[in-house]
């Protein structure tokens, strides 16, 4: 088929040639371009019958020897199965990368090799299946095409006026990024390392404090709060020996009651078993909260401090 429209261009092109006007003179021409030892046999009897026809112009029984000729080749060389192909690349073909003007041109070129009108609806559901949906969406909203020259149209003026709108908002320049909240900076690495870098946190809300420091000091541990309704386990939670005041002298918790929150004296375990008339200082409490297990005072002289 394609050189077959070759030959056709050129012999539109030398119309006013006697080549052109005189029907055996344009066969004769054909065959001599024909080439290949596939094509030899097919080429040697039509040059038989291209003689037989001119000595005897009745066998053409009313017309041409170019359509006879034409004919006859399309019958003996066309690839029937090339329909079939065409329609299954028709289904497959999808627009790429906005290129509207390519996509319609190969689809025209398949309808035509497929031997099918463009226009039928179920080629144009064809047409429309191989654009992106929002495009298909703004063709049917803004024009409702019925033919393909419409569908062809209205694609390629909206993909320019999306192509339009893209360029403005380029020209704007991208937004400024916005300050995640806890759980984006949580779940996202980037937000922690644009967030947390100690310039950028300078006069930003509670990250304040650590300006003027060269690395920020981690916050120190807190000890959870105290619950004076809790369960009185002093009887078993009591430290009574060194090692166990050292390990409750690193947790936190009191010597009194081994709870945390307070220290051994002013623990209120040992304060409800203390009367208000009788209240004096224990001094295994003041050796657990100053470490001084092995420093002995005197009761009177801590009295008289406490004045």
């Amino acid at each position: 088929m394609r050189f077959l429209t070759q030959f056709r261009r050129f012999m539109l092109m030398n119309n006013d040639a006697t080549i052109a006007r005189d029907s055996i003179k344009k066969c004769g021409y054909f065959l001599s371009l024909i080439e290949g030892s596939k094509v030899e046999g097919w080429t040697e009897r039509m040059y038989e019958w291209l003689d037989a026809v001119h000595t005897n112009p009745h066998l053409l029984f009313g017309c041409t020897p170019w359509q006879e000729m034409e004919r006859e080749f399309k019958d003996a060389f066309t690839d029937y199965a090339e329909h079939e192909r065409a329609q299954d690349e028709m289904k497959k073909l999808k627009m790429k990368e906005g290129r509207i003007d390519e996509y319609i041109a190969t689809f025209e070129r398949l309808a035509h090799r497929a031997g099918v009108d463009p226009n039928d609806p179920s080629n144009l559901r064809t047409f429309a299946q191989g654009l992106p949906h929002p495009l298909v969406e703004v063709i049917i909203r803004n024009d409702s095409p019925e033919n393909f020259q419409q569908w062809a149209t209205s694609a390629q003026r909206q993909q320019r006026n999306w192509l339009r709108i893209q360029s403005f908002k380029n020209s704007y320049g991208s937004p400024s990024p916005q300050r995640p909240n806890d759980r984006q900076r949580q779940g996202n690495n980037f937000g922690n390392f644009y967030w947390h870098q100690p310039e950028q946190a300078q006069g930003r809300g509670g990250f304040q404090r650590n300006q003027g420091r060269s690395n920020p000091q981690p916050a120190r541990p807190r000890l959870p709060p105290r619950n004076d309704d809790a369960m009185d386990t002093s009887a078993m939670c009591k430290a009574t020996n060194d090692k166990e005041k050292e390990e409750y002298r690193k947790t936190g918790k009191c010597f009194e009651c081994g709870k945390q929150g307070h220290l051994a004296r002013v623990c209120p375990t040992k304060r409800n078993r203390q009367t208000s008339s009788n209240r004096s200082v224990d001094i295994d409490d003041y050796e657990s909260d100053h470490g001084l297990a092995d420093v002995r005072f005197d009761p009177a002289d801590l009295a008289m401090r406490a004045m």
